[in-house]
């Protein structure tokens, strides 16, 4: 078995030691179960908890990410704007015999 905790005696303290197997008294065998019990309930918590929070975070970025491509669509569709904006104001005039283009602002 490996390193338990044992409360020694003589410093008032818990120490660690190797123990190769553990004897209780019927009482104490009772309460060591429970707290293993819970222990295992508390680590199930932690990783639901933990799972919860990843999920939390992927869903966090995501939304992310999609705010950013939205604004990148929408700066897109305001240079196209801007761009056939422009090419109205373009007119086409002949002076001569060439066709000479203004663009009016």
């Amino acid at each position: 078995m490996g390193l338990t905790r044992k409360k020694d005696k003589t410093k008032a303290k818990l120490c660690k030691e190797r123990v190769k197997s553990l004897v209780f008294v019927e009482e104490e065998r009772e309460t060591y179960l429970k707290a293993q019990k819970k222990r295992k309930i508390t680590a199930k918590k932690q990783k639901y908890l933990l799972m919860e929070e990843q999920k939390k975070e992927a869903k966090k970025e995501k939304r992310k990410e999609y705010r950013r491509r939205e604004a990148d669509r929408a700066e897109i569709a305001q240079r196209v704007i801007e761009a056939s904006m422009q090419k109205e104001e373009e007119t086409k005039e002949r002076i001569g015999n060439a066709y000479v283009t203004i663009r009016e602002l």
